[in-house]
C-alpha cells in the first residue's frame, strides 16, 4: 500500500470538508454551534478537569462531570481531551458539527489504559438544526439534505418513525415537503457517523418555487477542459457513484490544498484523478449544469477502500465480480487488478486462486465509471473469511 494512500468510499465530500478546514470546520462565518456532553472515566471515577479543545476553544469538564463549548465549529469536527499538565492528549473524538446547532454527547468514557481507543462515545444528539432543504427522498435511500445558515450542508436519514410537522402542528408525511422549505430538525449520530432524524417542524415554505439552489459535492477528477470551462468529476458514495459535470466561469475561484494549506490557482492545475471539492448552483430548469463558484483541488488519486462480497472468480480475466452492501440498497462492483495487485488472505500474501465466491474482501484501488457501472483497478485485494 505504498504507491497510493486510501480514501473512504463514504462521503467524500464530508473528508474534503474536514481536509480544507482548520481543527473544526468551517470558521470565521460568525455562525456559532453549541457542543456538551458528559464524560467519565473508565473506572467510573470522576473526569472533573480534564479539558475539552473544539476548534482551539478549551473548556474543562466541571465536577459533575459536563462541559460546553461554544465557537464558530461545524461539519467533521474533532474534539480533543488531555489532562491538566500532560504534554499529550488522552485521545480524540470526530463528530459531525451542524452550523448553528447545539450537539450534546452523551457517554464519552475516557480509558487512560486503552493503547487504542481511549475515548469512546455512545451518542450524539443534534438539537435544533435548523435550514433549508435541498434534496429530500421518501423511497429510495430515504433522507434530507439541508442547507445551514453558514452555506454549508448537513444530511439527515429519516426514522421509520419520524415525526413531522407544520407550522400549526399538523402532521404531516415525507412527502408534504420540498426543496426551499424550511424545516428544525432533531436527530442523532450514530457510531458510523451516519444521522438519523426523529423529528421535523416545517417552519417556512417559499411562496414561488426555488429556481436555483446551491450545491456542494466532492468526488475524482475524470477530465478537465480549461478552453471549453467544463470539467468531469465522478462524484463517489455508498449508494450510486456518478458522473457530475461541472462548468466554470471567470468569477470561478481555484484553491490548491497542500501541506501549508490552501492557496490560489487556476484551472490549468487541476490533473485527472485529483481530488475537488465543488461549491456551486444549480439551476431546476437547467439540473445538469453545475456551476462552479469554488473548487478546492486536493492531490489525487481518490481511492476507494471498501468491504464486498466476491460474486465471480475470474483469474485469467484479471477481474472480480463483487457485491457491495449498503444500508437500503446493492450494488456490483467489478474490481481489475495487474501483477502489482497485492492478495492478502487473513493478513497472509496468497494469489487470485485463493479467492472463492462468497468471501469477503476489501478492495483498496482507483475508481472509475464505464458503461453507467463502477469498476475498481484494485492494487490491494483482502480476503476476510467470516
Amino acid at each position: 500500500m505504498t504507491r497510493r494512500y486510501a480514501l473512504s468510499l463514504r462521503w467524500l465530500a464530508a473528508l474534503l470538508f474536514a481536509a480544507c478546514a482548520s481543527d473544526g470546520g468551517v470558521t470565521g462565518t460568525g455562525i456559532s454551534s453549541i457542543v456538551a456532553g458528559h464524560v467519565m472515566l473508565a473506572d467510573g471515577s470522576s473526569a472533573a478537569g480534564v479539558e475539552v479543545s473544539v476548534g482551539g476553544v478549551h473548556a474543562s469538564v466541571d465536577e459533575a462531570g459536563n462541559f460546553d463549548v461554544t465557537g464558530e465549529f461545524s461539519g467533521p469536527t474533532e474534539l480533543r481531551f488531555s489532562q491538566p499538565g500532560q504534554p499529550d492528549e488522552v485521545g480524540a473524538l470526530q463528530v459531525e458539527i451542524p452550523a448553528g446547532s447545539t450537539t450534546v454527547l452523551e457517554g464519552v468514557t475516557l480509558d487512560f489504559r486503552s493503547p487504542e481507543r481511549r475515548v469512546t462515545l455512545t451518542v450524539a444528539r443534534h438539537g435544533s438544526v435548523v435550514g433549508r432543504i435541498q434534496t429530500v427522498s421518501c423511497i429510495s435511500n430515504t433522507g434530507i439534505a439541508i442547507e445551514l445558515a453558514n452555506r454549508s450542508f448537513f444530511s439527515f436519514l429519516l426514522s421509520e418513525d419520524v415525526v413531522i410537522r407544520d407550522q400549526a402542528g399538523a402532521l404531516l408525511d415525507c412527502a408534504d415537503l420540498a426543496r426551499g422549505d424550511r424545516i428544525e430538525a432533531t436527530g442523532v449520530q450514530l457510531s458510523d457517523g451516519t444521522s438519523i432524524a426523529f423529528s421535523i417542524e416545517l417552519t417556512e415554505r417559499p411562496a414561488e418555487p426555488l429556481d436555483e439552489f446551491s450545491v456542494e459535492f466532492g468526488g475524482s477528477v475524470n477530465n478537465v477542459d480549461c478552453e471549453e470551462r467544463r470539467i468531469k468529476t465522478i462524484v463517489l458514495t455508498d449508494a450510486d457513484p456518478f458522473f457530475a459535470s461541472v462548468r466554470t466561469r471567470q468569477d470561478t475561484q481555484f484553491f490548491c490544498v497542500d501541506d501549508d494549506g490552501p492557496r490560489p490557482c487556476a484551472c490549468d492545475d487541476i490533473e485527472p484523478l485529483d481530488i475537488v471539492q465543488l461549491q456551486g448552483i444549480v439551476s431546476v430548469s437547467e439540473p445538469g449544469a453545475v456551476i462552479a463558484q469554488s473548487i478546492y483541488v486536493f492531490p489525487g488519486p481518490a481511492v476507494v477502500d471498501a468491504e464486498v462480497v466476491v460474486r465471480k472468480v475470474r483469474c485469467n480475466a484479471r477481474r472480480l465480480d463483487t457485491e457491495a452492501f449498503f444500508a437500503t440498497t446493492s450494488q456490483a462492483v467489478i474490481a481489475r487488478f495487474d501483477l502489482e495487485t497485492d492478495f492478502l488472505c487473513e493478513g497472509a500474501a496468497c494469489e487470485c486462486r485463493s479467492l472463492l465466491a462468497d468471501d469477503v474482501v476489501r478492495l483498496v484501488g482507483i475508481p472509475s465509471i464505464a458503461n453507467g457501472r463502477v469498476f475498481v483497478d484494485a492494487f490491494i485485494i483482502e480476503r476476510d473469511r467470516r
